[in-house]
């Protein structure tokens, strides 16, 4: 009779959260010597200094100095090393795609961003994502043998193991086996997310909510979305599909929406929903600078220079984008009542490109949330520090995250 495999892979877990603690405390404090890890996380001291010591080993950490309190031997102190590996991520969310180079400590090495293919057919798509972490491989600021892997932001919702993509409406895709197609294309490990939820993971883990253990992040960009932290861990729900802010009905006999429903905050609120009133309203002989800021081209009025024009004064820009914020704003409220967050996050394309659009919707927040009888204190509203970039680097986290258990909110085994 074979010996039960279950007691040793939960030694391995158990040791895989203890390391991946141990080198977050030295990310985020260090540098520290092994006896105050050890009193710091209440490993014992034995177990403490084994893994340091494999840090070490592994360069994940490194002997910086040592430190001499009073008579006897000095002391060794310890320190995170971010250049120990690095990660890939991407955004495929809008109609730029962006791809970052990251450390481990989410400093941004290299950039790219470049056009989305027309059509965005799957097969393009796989081509611009190769391509770019080939060319990545050969820059000189990155030692292939340190790549950890590659994660992807999506603009869709995906199966409950986080490895097929089931309906994009950005992308117009229909069941693609995104991570198993890319991991046959690249040879490395490859991990998809939501890009609501890659965003709110980036935002708290380099960004505005850095460290905060109760978030709420709300993207408005061409569709409005909101990715949920609560005690330090991503919410996805029972179905992995928490979060669809922009799905939930307000109008039951409002505009049809792409997800089935009508009235949704997307048809009134989103990107979309602004191009679609800016260009109506205009072709109706609305004055308005925008279509000049366009060179006279409908097709090239976008999201941020509607935001831009409207931050200028442009009663047309103004009325449209205030009109959305308004919207965003109440549906935001609403969350926060539910959900009680301390911080909310404000980030995508809408929110960057427009403080007026920022400004409204933080105080719609703070007005509405503060007066219902069920939220008396006061919540951060944040405008996203890591601006357009959230989503590829939140992606890339989410590698660091699955390959060496950093950024787990664990707790830690004796």
């Amino acid at each position: 009779m074979g010996l039960d495999p279950q007691p040793i892979r939960g030694v391995q877990i158990v040791r895989k959260v203890n390391r991946g603690a141990v080198l977050g405390l030295l990310r985020r404090e260090g540098p520290l010597s092994r006896t105050a890890v050890a009193r710091a996380t209440r490993l014992t001291l034995p177990t403490c200094f084994a893994i340091i010591d494999e840090l070490v080993a592994a360069g994940l950490a490194r002997c910086r100095e040592t430190a001499r309190s009073g008579p006897g031997r000095p002391r060794a102190i310890f320190e995170f090393n971010p250049s120990a590996a690095f990660s890939l991520g991407v955004d495929l969310s809008s109609d730029t795609f962006l791809g970052v180079l990251i450390n481990l400590s989410g400093e941004i090495r290299e950039a790219r961003r470049d056009p989305r293919p027309e059509p965005p057919d799957v097969d393009r798509v796989i081509a611009w994502i190769t391509a770019f972490v080939r060319e990545v491989l050969h820059s000189p600021k990155l030692d292939p043998p340190k790549l950890l892997g590659i994660g992807v932001s999506t603009p869709a919702l995906l199966d409950a193991g986080l490895d097929c993509l089931l309906r994009s409406t950005n992308l117009d895709w229909h069941d693609v086996p995104l991570a198993r197609r890319l991991r046959e294309a690249l040879g490395i490990e490859v991990f998809l997310e939501n890009n609501a939820r890659a965003i709110a993971l980036g935002e708290r883990w380099f960004g505005a909510g850095r460290d905060v253990q109760h978030l709420a992040c709300v993207n408005v960009g061409m569709g409005i979305s909101l990715a949920v932290v609560i005690d330090g861990i991503l919410h996805r729900g029972a179905s992995v599909y928490a979060g669809e802010l922009g799905h939930t009905v307000v109008d039951a006999n409002g505009l049809p929406c792409g997800c089935g429903r009508r009235g949704c905050p997307e048809t009134v609120a989103s990107g979309r929903a602004i191009l679609r009133d800016v260009a109506g309203a205009i072709r109706q002989g609305r004055p308005s600078t925008v279509l000049a800021a366009a060179g006279g081209d409908y097709s090239r009025i976008t999201i941020d220079l509607v935001a831009r024009e409207a931050d200028r004064g442009d009663p047309l820009a103004r009325e449209v984008v205030l009109a959305a914020a308004e919207k965003i704003g109440n549906a935001v409220s609403n969350a926060v009542v539910l959900l009680d967050p301390g911080t909310v996050v404000l980030s995508g394309s809408l929110i960057h490109s427009s403080r007026l659009c920022f400004e409204t919707v933080a105080a719609i927040v703070h007005r509405l949330a503060l007066a219902s009888p069920s939220h008396r204190r006061e919540i951060a509203v944040l405008r996203a520090q890591i601006g357009p970039l959230a989503g590829a680097v939140g992606a890339a986290g989410i590698v660091h995250q699955r390959r060496l258990g950093l950024h787990e909110a664990v707790r830690l085994v004796p």
